[in-house]
Formats: C-alpha cells, structure tokens, sequence
C-alpha cells in the first residue's frame, strides 16, 4: 500500500499540486472578502490620485518595493477593494510556495540519500501549507510582499541546486534574476545568499568545465578574457549574489540616505547576538509548541524568560554544539545530519532579527 501512494501520487507533482490547490481552497474559501484594513488603507492613501510613475519611488513610502508596489497598484485598479481576484493570486501564490517547498525539500532530501525522500518533503511542505501562522499573510491583502518574496527565493534556491547539477549558465542567471526581483519585492530576500551556502556543494560550481561554450560566451560579451566568474570554485560561485546583495544596500543608501529602508537601519542591521539568539528561542519554540495559540498568561513568563542574557547564551551555546555534533561530527547518523542541515537553514533564515526581514512568511 505503502508503495502505490509513492508511486502514483507523491511522484506526481502535478497530482501533489492539485491537492495542494484543494486544502487551501478548502481552508480560505470564506475568506475572499477580507484582509483590507490598517497598512493597507494607508497604501490606498498613498496611491490616490497617483499614477503608475509613483511606483518608482513606492508613492513616498522608505524602502525599496517597486515590485510590490507595482503589483498592489494594479490590483487595486484591476480587483478594486472587493474583487474576488485579490483571493486568487494570494492563494494561488500561497499554493505555488508550499508546491515549490516540496520540491526543494525533496532535493535536501535527497542529497542525503534518503530512501523515499517524497514523503517527508510532502509532510514538511504541508504543515507549511496548512500552518495557522500563514493565515495573516494569505488573508491581509497588504502582504503580497511576503508571498512573492518567498516565491522568488524559492525559485532562486532551486535553480540554484539545478544549476549546481546541471552547470547550466542559464539556471544561474534565472536564479540571480529572481534574487533582483525578490531584493526589490521585500527585504526577505537579503537573507537568500547566505541561505545558499548550506545548498551548494564541494567544489562546485565551476564556470571552466561547466560545459558551456566559450565562444558563444564570447561572442555575447558575458565574458572576457580575463574573467572573475573563470576562478569560481566551490562557494566561489555566490560572488555574484553577494556582488548584487552589496549594490542593493548601497542603492538603499544613495536613494534613502540609509542602509535599509523600511523600518530602517536601528532594526534590520542591529546584529546583536544575544538579542538574535532570544529571537531564535522564541521562534523556535513558538513552531515547536504553538504558544502563539496560548493565552497571554500564559506565554508571557516563557517570552520573557528567554529575553534574560542567561538563557539568551545558553540557547545559543547549546544550538551551535546541536549544529556541530550533527553536521561536523564523523560517526553522526546521516538522518541526524539531515536534521541539522533544516536547523542550520532555519535559523539562517531568522537573521537578523528585530523586525525580522528573513524568513519564509512573516515570524510574527
């Protein structure tokens, strides 16, 4: 039995998909009225009278969302504030995240042998789908920044891992072209090429032996005889990412007069460990207990005992050993390797913390 399920519906991606579109329909539905109230009454503010031109400096708002602001603006002349279609591209964009999260965790998976790697990505990519803490984002039509973010970062992620596969030229410029898109949507996105690093492996990729053709390189001018993209080795590849993560904060700077726009530098740059290392308790516990759904009573003493600098250090000197003994340690079990790989992303994916501005959907 076990056997039929694997093979006629967890290898059917499009069968997977299908399902996925069901539970959110089915879990929503009731909801395609809603999510237009607070942030965004004050978009709609914003963009009366305006025209598109305004979405190059996002009507007056501090940060860089030309995406997002693109994307709002015509909704809102296409749907108006109580079309159904708002309903459709958030849950449809939510249905394409959890669809794309199976895939990526089927890879992880799989780069660790797994014997049937298929069920514990559809199981992770559900919980994900069908988490309560996604409803905000799916709902508040003010959120479609964190939706396509995510969608842009996960479709960057695996054409990475394709590409690294592959070492096809055209899955590394697609996947460095959904990173602009992403940087330029959310915030969310400066977080993507440290979330690469744990993704690539040894010795690869290499442009020399990648098996593209020189001349054809050549004769489009995207290389030259001396060439830094010719010395890439394993890690050497992300140059690129970094090289645009590092124009984006100084367009942040020249256009905003700071190096994060949005709440500003005081809350995205503050990289204070400890306070980061409270963040991440607080986050991990909240997924792995649900004290989100608590009673304030009762998740107030559990808040406010991991914002103390002893458990603060604490957490953060038992996670790091955690990470160590499975991820470095020769006789470590490949299934608990595998575990500390999903941690080492999770937590990257927190960082930096405040406000966070990384992550899959809001950790609020």
């Amino acid at each position: 039995m076990k056997s039929v399920w694997h093979r006629n519906f967890l290898g059917n991606s499009w069968a997977v998909a299908g399902l996925f579109l069901v539970l959110v329909h089915l879990l929503y539905a009731r909801t395609w009225q809603a999510g237009f109230v607070s942030d965004f009454t004050g978009f709609l503010h914003r963009i009366d009278g305006a025209s598109l031109q305004g979405v190059w400096d996002c009507f007056g708002f501090p940060a860089l969302h030309q995406v997002t602001n693109f994307f709002l603006f015509c909704f809102v002349k296409w749907f108006g504030v109580g079309g159904i279609g708002w309903y459709f591209v958030f849950t449809s964009l939510h249905v394409a995240n959890g669809f794309l999260g199976f895939v990526l965790a089927k890879k992880i998976f799989e780069k660790h042998d797994h014997t049937c790697p298929e069920t514990p990505a559809f199981m992770a990519s559900l919980l994900f789908l069908l988490s309560p803490y996604q409803v905000e984002v799916v709902v508040w039509r003010v959120c479609f920044n964190f939706l396509f973010c995510t969608l842009t970062m996960l479709g960057s992620l695996l054409l990475w891992m394709k590409y690294c596969e592959a070492k096809l030229l055209r899955h590394l410029l697609w996947s460095l072209g959904l990173f602009v898109v992403g940087l330029f949507t959310f915030e969310l996105a400066v977080v993507l090429p440290v979330l690469l690093l744990p993704l690539t492996p040894k010795g690869e990729p290499n442009f020399v032996h990648s098996g593209v053709n020189p001349n054809f390189l050549k004769s489009r001018i995207l290389f030259v005889r001396w060439s830094p993209f010719k010395c890439f080795g394993s890690g050497k590849g992300l140059v690129p990412y970094f090289l645009l993560l590092t124009a984006y904060f100084l367009l942040n700077k020249l256009l905003l007069g700071g190096w994060a726009g949005h709440y500003g530098e005081a809350t995205h740059l503050n990289f204070d460990l400890r306070l980061i290392a409270s963040n991440c308790l607080k986050y991990f516990s909240k997924y792995l207990l649900w004290w989100r759904e608590w009673s304030h009573n009762g998740k107030e003493p559990m808040v406010l005992f991991f914002e103390r600098p002893m458990a603060a250090w604490a957490g953060l000197a038992a996670g790091l050993a955690a990470l160590w003994a499975l991820l470095f340690a020769k006789k470590a079990p490949k299934k608990l390797r595998l575990i500390g790989h999903v941690w080492l992303l999770f937590f990257l994916a927190l960082a930096p913390d405040h406000q966070p501005i990384c992550g899959l959907y809001p950790p609020r």
